[in-house]
């Protein structure tokens, strides 16, 4: 097959760079997946050149080597983020095109982030597939490290593994030419260093630079990178929308290929933006992932959105979000025009069926009815949540925590960040219990044999809960009704006595015998608000909502108690 004359452009340090181009049109230029960059395989590969054909009959296609790999000049030893990008800078100019869009692919997506954030006025569109802005967040899975540990071990097998197994291909022609092309496209050495280079990269804080519209492209039921990743980066770009893809395959144009190159061509040519998920792969997804309108939001303006559609004023949502009035109007007035809303009211009306409010009772509690062997542990209830997270496949859910509450979904939340937004903390705590004593007396009388035989008997605590004193109000007869309606039973009293002596025995345990989250511990920080009537003792009964700044969950980094405070 007919492969596109190959020029060469220089990087700033000298490095030589492949590239070709074909086709007539706005300029696509396809940042190259390193250490796997190989445009003269790519081109002789039937079903990628017959993508590439297609789009070249509307598109302007620049490809290029990376540095190390391909056609590309071999020796090298800077592998840096900022040495891609040098490179890519390198083939646009020589290329001549003043405009051109970008479509990035696994560890490229951080090169076409930072190019795009330096050079606005340059790129028009920007396409990522597979991608994070941190490129840890692509390579961290089990099956990825493990395949990736073959690159020094057995170069061989490991082209065999990547091309089959991780990417997909057949056993086929199509296949075996993936697998030599991923060995003759670079060294075993040079692999290995870009990986490493590849996984310290990251350019999170230069997403709100990014001006270019962006689609951000998943496969649905790819296993490799979870959707997850996707729909952050999604939303951390200020014009970035989240595409999610029918299938598994991890390669862009495997399956569905005349949809994707359909999708390219509208996109790059004509600007044309697809609704979002595409109904083929919305089928099992519908009314789990429901979220608000993007049109084009920034995160900002979906922030404030959100609280819009709270009920808060410009005022109160200025002081959340630590904002002037003045800028907080400015937002509401470019989201209004944004999402077609004629002002507040009708935003508010928009949103009406995009949300969810989902609860669950435990076992034993409530309506669920008792289950065997369950200890109602802090570690037990915690699976249980984690398994009702995933089998509704909930995302970018925000958490609202309470009393005991607390500690369970801390845990959660921290077991699973990438499904958070944000945690609302109410009158709660966390750990040690040695750091709340008011807690720890509470709960040990609370939890004692004796006490929970007269609450077994009499229902006392939700009695007291529910008194004026307990919630600091009167309750009306329907609420008084609705909040001791879980308790009827002296079975669920009796659950709840267990979970309460469950948080008491995890609380006073050793730091080893606690749940533990790994490194991924969720940090938020919260203002302490006492109101007249609020109960000024961690744990007991009834207090009122501390108010907690929200915190997006990609930013989560560790439970400091020194500087969160989960207290009324």
């Amino acid at each position: 097959m007919r492969v596109p004359r190959i020029s060469y452009a220089r990087s700033a340090d000298g490095v030589s760079l492949a590239f070709t181009v074909a086709g007539d049109g706005p300029g696509l230029v396809f940042v190259p997946w390193v250490p796997f960059s190989n445009l003269r395989m790519e081109w002789q590969n039937p079903l990628l050149h017959e993508v590439f054909e297609h789009l070249a009959q509307r598109l302007t296609l620049v490809h290029y080597d990376g540095r190390g790999t391909g056609h590309s000049q071999r020796d090298v030893t800077d592998l840096s983020l900022e040495a891609m990008v040098s490179d890519l800078e390198a083939v646009i100019d020589r290329t001549g095109l003043a405009e051109v869009s970008l479509l990035g692919q696994y560890n490229s997506c951080p090169h076409a982030i930072a190019y795009a954030a330096r050079h606005p006025q340059r790129v028009k569109r920007m396409v990522l597939f597979a991608g994070s802005a941190r490129g840890w967040n692509a390579m961290s899975a089990k099956q990825t490290q493990a395949l990736l540990s073959l690159i020094e071990q057995d170069w061989d097998l490991f082209a065999d593994t990547a091309a089959h197994q991780w990417l997909g291909w057949s056993a086929g022609e199509a296949g075996r030419a993936i697998a030599d092309g991923i060995r003759g496209a670079v060294t075993p050495q040079i692999a290995r260093a870009t990986m490493q280079a590849a996984s310290a990269a990251d350019v999170t804080e230069q997403l709100p630079s990014v001006a270019a519209p962006t689609l951000v492209l998943h496969p649905r039921d790819m296993t490799q990178i979870p959707v997850d990743v996707a729909r952050s980066l999604a939303m951390d770009l200020p014009r970035g929308r989240l595409v999610v893809l029918q299938g598994a395959q991890p390669v862009l144009f495997t399956e569905d290929r005349g949809e994707v190159v359909s999708l390219l061509v509208d996109f790059v040519c004509e600007g044309i933006e697809p609704a979002g998920v595409p109904a083929a792969a919305a089928a099992g997804a519908a009314g789990s992932r429901a979220g608000l309108p993007s049109n084009g939001l920034s995160r900002r303006e979906l922030e404030v959105l959100r609280l819009v559609a709270a009920g808060e004023s410009n005022a109160q949502i200025a002081r959340r979000l630590g904002l002037s009035t003045h800028t907080v109007e400015r937002h509401a007035a470019n989201l209004y025009r944004k999402i077609g809303a004629r002002g507040r009211a009708d935003a508010t009306a928009r949103l009406r069926g995009q949300f969810r409010c989902l609860t669950l009772d435990f076992p034993g509690c409530g309506l669920s009815p008792g289950v065997p062997g369950h200890d109602h542990s802090v570690r037990a209830n915690a699976e249980i949540l984690e398994s009702f997270i995933d089998a509704l496949d909930l995302q970018d859910i925000t958490m609202a925590v309470h009393d005991v509450g607390g500690p369970l979904g801390f845990l959660v939340a921290a077991r699973r960040p990438q499904r958070f937004r944000a945690l609302v903390i109410s009158n709660t705590f966390g750990w040690p219990l040695a750091d709340y004593p008011a807690v720890r007396r509470t709960l040990k009388v609370i939890a004692s044999p004796p006490f929970g035989v007269i609450n077994s008997l009499t229902n006392a605590v939700a009695l007291f809960t529910a008194s004026s004193y307990g919630v600091g109000r009167h309750m009306t007869k329907a609420d008084r009704r609705a909040f001791l309606a879980p308790w009827r039973s002296r079975g669920s009293r009796r659950a709840t006595q267990r979970i309460l002596a469950g948080t008491l025995r995890t609380g006073l345990a050793g730091p080893g015998h606690r749940p533990q989250a790994g490194r991924a511990r969720p940090h938020y920080r919260c203002r302490r608000r006492h109101r007249r009537g609020s109960h000024r003792h961690p744990g007991q009964p009834g207090g009122r909502p501390v108010q907690a700044d929200h915190r997006p969950a990609h930013r989560l980094s560790h439970l400091d108690r020194r500087r969160s405070a989960f207290l009324a």
